[in-house]
C-alpha cells in the first residue's frame, strides 16, 4: 500500500523534540516498549495482541491500529514486520505534530500506511480518522502531553475512534500515585493537574474497563 501524508495540524516542531534523533521516544521501537514495560511488571506481547485481536474481531478485514505520537513511526514499522509475519493483514495510522518525522526518502514516504502531520484532536475533528481502529498505541504519546489534563482531550476521542473491545495502551503521570513531579508542578503554578482518581473517573466515563494498570502505565478496553 502506497503510504500517503495529511497535515491538518496544529504543528510544533519545538520543544522537546528539536534535536531529532537525540530523543530516543522519537525512535521508540516495540522491543524497547516491551522492555520498559516489563521492568514495571508490566508484561505485553504486541504478536499476541495482535493474534488475540484477529480472534475478538475475526470479519475484520484489516486490524486498524493507530500510534498517536508515532514520532519516526518506527514502532508502526515494526508492527507492520509482526503482522506481515503472523500474516495479519494490517492498516496503521501515526499522528504526529512534528513535520520534521516524515522520512525523507521519497521512494518511502512513511513507516506507516496514512501519516497524519497534527494532533489526533484536530485530525478527528476534520474526520481525517474516519476508519475504526482496533488497537491505540499512545506511548508517551498524545495523552502524555495533554496538558494540564493528561487525557481530558484525548480519552472521549479514542473512545470514538475504537471499535467496541478494541484497545488502548496509553501512558500518563496523573495515574502515578502522589507523584512528586506533579505535586511539583502544581507548587510551581505549571498547570493544574487531575488526581489520579479523577482520570480514573475519567477512564470509566469514556466508557473503558481498565485491563491493566501499573504505575503511570495502563490498557484499557472499550466495552460492548
Amino acid at each position: 500500500m502506497t503510504s500517503e501524508i495529511i497535515m491538518p495540524g496544529p504543528i510544533d516542531n519545538g520543544g522537546a523534540v528539536t534535536a531529532l534523533g537525540q530523543v530516543a521516544i522519537e525512535r521508540r521501537s516495540i522491543k524497547r516498549i516491551q522492555e520498559e514495560l516489563a521492568t514495571r511488571g508490566f508484561t505485553f506481547n504486541f504478536g499476541q495482541h495482535l493474534s488475540d485481536l484477529t480472534k475478538t474481531f475475526p470479519e475484520a478485514d484489516t486490524i486498524n491500529i493507530l500510534d498517536s505520537g508515532c514520532g519516526f513511526q518506527k514502532a508502526l514499522r515494526n508492527i507492520k514486520t509482526i503482522s506481515n509475519k503472523l500474516q495479519i493483514p494490517t492498516f496503521t495510522v501515526g499522528v504526529t505534530q512534528n513535520e520534521n518525522h516524515v522520512p525523507k526518502n521519497q521512494d518511502h514516504p512513511s513507516n506507516a500506511d496514512l501519516l497524519i502531520i497534527g494532533s489526533v484532536q484536530e485530525a478527528h475533528i476534520q474526520g481525517l480518522l474516519d476508519q475504526k481502529f482496533h488497537f491505540i498505541l499512545d506511548f508517551y504519546g498524545a495523552t502524555y502531553y495533554d496538558n494540564p489534563f493528561d487525557g481530558a482531550t484525548t480519552l472521549p476521542v479514542y473512545s470514538d475512534l475504537l471499535v467496541p473491545g478494541g484497545t488502548v495502551l496509553f501512558v500518563s503521570e496523573n495515574l502515578i500515585e502522589d507523584n512528586p513531579f506533579i505535586q511539583w508542578r502544581q507548587n510551581l503554578g505549571l498547570s493544574s493537574e487531575i488526581s489520579r482518581d479523577e482520570l480514573l473517573q475519567f477512564v470509566d466515563q469514556c466508557d473503558f474497563n481498565i485491563l491493566r494498570l501499573e504505575e503511570k502505565y495502563s490498557w484499557v478496553q472499550k466495552r460492548y
